[in-house]
């Protein structure tokens, strides 16, 4: 079952107002990937303000800023009330939502990021910590194994061949767990000790059909210390047509050749999704993940006027600043879209 997943946030502001805000020219520009590219405007739920009509964005510091401008509108008569909740007279000034990915994988597995560093004869695609793959090898992190995706061009008889050992022969270490997954199901597993050079060689074959997915993976065991694997996969079909990672290694996209470096983040309900970092008013800083089914509300009356959207690995996001002498109301809602086969 895949599930595609709907975040949505507005931020209410007593001094603004907006209807279905179009987002930033500049959001486009962004990297693939990044949050600001995925962020699209969501309509306004009905009953309220139309004043939306004045609002407009006005680019700033190169198009790296925007400041949403508007005339004058009176200051709503619930944000004196001592509840704080909002009613019909507070003016949205900006409803916008962001779409994350429809697939199951989306919330286990996540692409790394390219980085020209020299390690191991290559560069490398890189995650936390030491979340690393290279041209020929993988180092796991503390919490998110290295992970080299294979996605399978045609239907058809594979065999996967490539032998696997220590880069870095440390003895007194506790080494490394290896696993292949074709799709979701694990079809080999292997531990190596930490001075383990020569390896294993898999030798598996398997039935493919064309979108199946074949993921390499290496885990730390108890501790990533001299982690650094030797792995080449290789996968070649019946008919002699052959797939070897080394040789479709790319240092500026990914799935070149069929091969894309991931990481694996885990089961947990939040990990993976977009987070949004506030500081309170007695200056704590607060981390709240989007949970789905979960609401997220910041306002003048318990924060300071300074909000951050990022995802979930802290690469990129949105900075949201309100001004700090009206009532303002932010509110950010992350809940199912639909459900598909």
């Amino acid at each position: 079952m895949l599930r595609a997943l709907l975040g949505c946030w507005a931020i209410v502001l007593a001094a603004c107002s907006a209807a279905a805000q179009p987002v930033p020219e500049g959001f486009a520009r962004q990297p693939a990937g990044s949050l600001a590219r995925l962020i699209e405007p969501a309509p306004l739920a009905p009953g309220h303000s139309p004043a939306a009509q004045q609002a407009r964005l006005r680019a700033v510091a190169d198009s790296r800023a925007w400041v949403i401008e508007t005339g004058p509108l009176p200051v709503p008569s619930s944000a004196a009330s001592n509840t704080g909740a909002p009613q019909e007279d507070w003016h949205v000034l900006l409803a916008w939502r962001v779409r994350l990915r429809a697939e199951a994988d989306a919330r286990h597995y996540r692409l790394l990021s390219h980085r020209n560093d020299v390690w191991y004869g290559s560069t490398y695609w890189a995650g936390p910590d030491w979340t690393r793959v290279g041209k020929d090898w993988h180092h796991p992190g503390e919490k998110t194994p290295a992970v080299r995706r294979f996605d399978v061009p045609r239907d058809g008889r594979v065999t996967i061949a490539g032998r696997v050992a220590k880069y870095h022969l440390a003895p007194n270490t506790d080494g490394v767990r290896v696993t292949i997954r074709h799709n979701s199901r694990e079809v080999w597993q292997a531990e190596l000790a930490g001075g383990d050079g020569q390896g294993v060689e898999p030798q598996i074959t398997l039935d493919v059909r064309k979108g199946d997915r074949l993921r390499f993976v290496v885990h730390k065991r108890r501790q990533i210390y001299c982690d650094t694997t030797r792995w080449d996969p290789v996968v070649r079909y019946e008919d002699g047509e052959t797939f070897f990672a080394s040789a479709a290694f790319s240092t500026t996209e990914q799935g070149h050749g069929g091969w894309f470096y991931e990481m694996e983040t885990g089961d947990a309900d939040t990990w993976g999704l977009p987070r949004l970092w506030a500081v309170n008013k007695d200056l704590t800083l607060c981390e709240s993940p989007l949970a789905e089914g979960q609401t997220i509300v910041c306002d003048d009356r318990s924060h300071w006027p300074l909000l951050v959207l990022a995802d979930a690995l802290d690469q990129s996001g949105v900075a949201l600043a309100m001004p700090p002498a009206v009532p303002w109301r932010f509110s950010a809602h992350f809940a199912p879209k639909g459900k598909h086969d």
